[in-house]
């Protein structure tokens, strides 16, 4: 009997150690992983400089109180405002879902006259209540109501109704989260005709616009941040996942405009930021370079032409860069099972969507290889449904 509660259902097996793309089980089974454990791990597995980093500031300190600052953090801070706005503020989370509490938080605060959080159907902000009831998914919220008040759910592609509410509500609404580009949404990009929505009632009403970028962020469309792709800037980012180089840790940027809502005593963590993940991030930080990212949007334009034109028709492929949706009429979990047997890692969503997020650094041999399996098993799994 285990101790543990079952809130996954893992893989019947036992990892001895990750190196590259690749993890491997106490047998010395190599599975390529193309999920990147949850896109945290876009270096790979075993990167050398990130041990190195972890391993010397591990023989100084593991902990630091908030007495003090760790010097790793304002450079963190310094480079990821570089990225967004050089005059902006970051705070320190140990996870994304932490980053969208402190976003709310945010937005509450900057005008408490305005009640009103909006966000889309679809989205995923996190399982902590703040960030649960800015989701968007009823299957993940429906067992933990009341909720948090004052949130409401629009359509992530009805421009029209987006439209109509905020010309009734726009007074009442303190800000707007957003995944640009949905990830348990489906893979799925923004409507643009809601950005230039947002971005003409920001204007007008002087509400907040946070972009959710802890799965699509750090590179992982071939930009640094997936908003970029569309010509906007939000005034708060959340962000996380890759960042710690697989430690645990997430951050707030803000604009300069507001990084002074919160005052000393309105937010704080006892362990972020962590020293270890901190050392980490400065060398994440430092692999995300324009080479990489252009790497990363190359290889996404090879990954999507290669399925589409290896998928039955009936398949959708949608994404950006390294962040892929395969939408199929074959059972999504009969897919990842198959890949499994066939020694690959894959993600899936609902009954009929594949989700794949390689680790950045991958090579085209290898991604080549990983897509021409999952191309294998599908139409091998369709021709058997026939």
């Amino acid at each position: 009997m285990s101790n543990l509660v079952k809130l996954y259902s893992p893989f019947d097996m036992e990892i001895s150690h990750g190196q590259g793309c690749y993890i491997y089980d106490v047998e010395g089974n190599g599975y390529l992983d193309m999920f990147s454990g949850i896109g945290v791990n876009v270096l790979g597995y075993g990167d050398e400089d990130v041990q190195t980093a972890i391993s010397e500031k591990l023989n100084r300190y593991i902990h630091l109180s908030n007495f003090f600052v760790d010097p790793q953090a304002e450079k963190v801070a310094q480079k990821l405002c570089s990225h967004f706005d050089p005059g902006g503020g970051v705070i320190f989370s140990n996870s994304g879902t932490e980053a969208n509490e402190a976003a709310i938080k945010l937005l509450r605060k900057n005008d408490p006259s305005k009640k009103i959080v909006v966000a889309f159907e679809k989205s995923f902000h996190g399982r902590t209540m703040g960030s649960l009831s800015i989701t968007g998914k009823s299957v993940i919220t429906r067992d933990f109501k009341p909720l948090v008040p004052n949130v409401k759910i629009l359509p992530f592609h009805d421009s029209e109704l987006v439209s109509g509410f905020l010309k009734k509500h726009g007074s009442e609404i303190s800000g707007v989260i957003l995944e640009f580009i949905q990830g348990a949404g489906g893979v799925v990009e923004v409507d643009p005709h809601i950005i230039d929505l947002l971005d003409k009632s920001r204007e007008k009403f002087k509400f907040c616009i946070v972009a959710d970028e802890i799965q699509s962020g750090l590179g992982r469309t071939g930009k640094f941040f997936a908003f970029q792709h569309y010509n906007f800037q939000p005034d708060i980012i959340t962000i996380a996942k890759a960042l710690g180089g697989g430690l645990p840790l997430g951050a707030v940027l803000i604009s300069e405009e507001y990084k002074h809502i919160f005052k000393p005593g309105d937010h704080g963590s006892t362990f972020a930021p962590n020293p270890l993940a901190l050392s980490a991030a400065m060398v994440v930080l430092s692999k995300i370079n324009k080479a990489l990212m252009e790497q990363v949007e190359q290889l996404g334009k090879y990954a999507r032409n290669f399925l589409q034109k290896n998928l039955p028709p009936s398949c959708v492929v949608r994404g950006k860069g390294l962040m892929i949706g395969v939408k199929t009429p074959v059972n999504s979990l009969s897919i990842k099972q198959k890949c499994f047997e066939r020694k690959m890692l894959i993600n899936t969503l609902g009954e009929d969507l594949v989700r794949l997020l390689p680790p950045l650094v991958i090579d085209k041999n290898t991604l080549g290889e990983g897509l021409e399996l999952l191309c294998e098993v599908v139409r091998t799994l369709m021709n058997q449904t026939k």
